[in-house]
């Protein structure tokens, strides 16, 4: 049932593929952070032993869509207010008064990401949803809504002028190109194949493939879905390998009815889709494709408190009897933890959390609606006794909290760097990342 309320929560409004920061959260590229929030990109990896393992990284509070270049390098267009406004929540609501930066993290890094570039130049209601590497250029879909409809469309991002980087910030210039208007679908990705760049989403009667092909420097989009497809799932996981497209699992929502598929397809431009496996008994809405050798391997992106998940593995061709789940340890997995003493209290129809003392569960009554602004972005947060330490884009604010109704800052501390973490140790030092 949680898990249930969980994909509608996700499914709910705008496409899953359309929204704002969501690209990556069923792309093969990065694991799912619908349990986890949005502030780590968790990449999963596979290697030449079998072995699954996973590396959480931070990422921009206002990364709208991230993509992997050749060089492994993480590159995303985060959103930045050109007001001097601070958004209020994960994304800005409206277009006006944004713009975006491009931000890359290299692979060695963990969540060090730096501003490569300014975007200039942007179409009215530019809202980058998504985006893919393709031939050494990025290309984006952006959901543009307008008073009289939405739209989406295809852009390029090109360079216009590039003059380096510094340590606050970029003179690199780039601009969005438009190539195309995408087509008539829904819940799209985008996926990069020697021949074209494929569009991936929900069509009239099932899940289509459309090409974005180049001829002489013109782009197109052409319908190359075949007869037999997918069914329609507002959710699914896709991979490429040896420009094969692997599509697999998903929900389908409509109103209090959810369908988990169990299903996998393979598709080429020759052949189209191919169903090679209708019997995937993992979670549907949350596994990720691997390959190893010449089997695929499913992995369930929710990992229990001891650091295991289950798989499942069976030929590329699908050949093979059932798959049957085998639990296995993810390195680098971070196991979870319950701390004993909290506790719900149920009296009558209503439900507490809280501490147990004394054996009884004595519910929580401090209320938490009190905010304040920093006056910048604030990335990171940590206390003890009667200060709060607040990292921001460039600085740490320490302020004195005695009276929560009235903060005070003490001091500021130029870091000229975004500050990740902060900790205070228990001798009062504190240590910022």
């Amino acid at each position: 049932k949680f898990f249930q309320e969980t994909i509608r929560d996700v499914v709910t409004g705008p496409d899953i593929f359309e929204r704002t920061g969501m690209d990556h959260f069923f792309k093969n590229e990065f694991g799912s952070d619908i349990l986890g929030g949005g502030a780590v990109l968790s990449e999963w990896n596979i290697n030449s032993s079998g072995v699954s393992s996973v590396k959480t990284s931070a990422r921009p509070q206002y990364l709208a869509t991230v993509a992997k270049n050749s060089a492994g390098f993480n590159i995303g267009l985060e959103a930045v207010s050109s007001s001097g406004m601070q958004f209020m929540g994960y994304f800005p609501e409206s277009t006006q008064n944004v713009t975006y930066n491009l931000v890359r993290m290299t692979p060695e890094s963990n969540g060090d990401w730096r501003t490569v570039g300014v975007l200039n130049n942007l179409p009215d209601y530019f809202n980058p949803v998504n985006s893919a590497y393709h031939n050494g250029d990025l290309f984006v879909v952006s959901r543009e809504g307008s008073n009289a409809a939405i739209l989406k469309k295809i852009y390029v991002i090109n360079p216009i002028s590039l003059n380096g980087n510094t340590c606050t910030g970029s003179d690199n210039i780039y601009e969005p190109v438009f190539i195309d208007d995408l087509p008539n679908i829904s819940n799209a990705s985008l996926y990069s194949f020697s021949g074209g760049l494929y569009i991936i989403g929900e069509g009239g009667n099932g899940m289509e493939v459309h090409k974005l092909a180049n001829q002489n420097g013109d782009y197109y989009t052409a319908n190359i879905t075949g007869t037999a497809m997918p069914s329609l799932r507002d959710t699914y996981t896709a991979a490429v390998k040896d420009d094969v497209l692997y599509l697999a699992g998903g929900v389908d929502v409509n109103g209090d009815d959810i369908d988990f598929k169990t299903d996998m397809w393979r598709f080429t431009e020759s052949e189209g889709w191919t169903l090679i496996r209708n019997d995937l008994n993992l979670f549907p809405a949350s596994f990720r494709i691997d390959f190893d050798g010449n089997d695929i391997v499913l992995t369930n992106r929710i990992v229990k408190s001891d650091s295991t998940t289950e798989i499942v593995r069976f030929s590329v061709d699908g050949t093979g009897n059932t798959p049957v789940p085998e639990t296995i340890e993810i390195e680098g997995a971070v196991p979870l933890s319950i701390n004993d003493s909290y506790c719900l209290n149920e009296t009558n129809q209503l439900l507490k959390g809280g501490l147990n003392v004394s054996g009884e569960c004595v519910p929580f009554t401090h209320k938490w609606y009190n905010s304040f602004s920093a006056g910048a972005t604030v990335y990171s947060v940590a206390g003890k006794d009667n200060r709060l330490y607040v990292g921001t884009n460039n600085s740490i604010k320490v302020y004195d909290i005695s009276d929560p109704n009235a903060f005070v800052l003490k001091s500021t501390f130029s870091t000229n760097k975004r500050v990740y973490d902060i900790e205070v140790a228990d001798d009062g030092v504190m240590y910022a990342a």
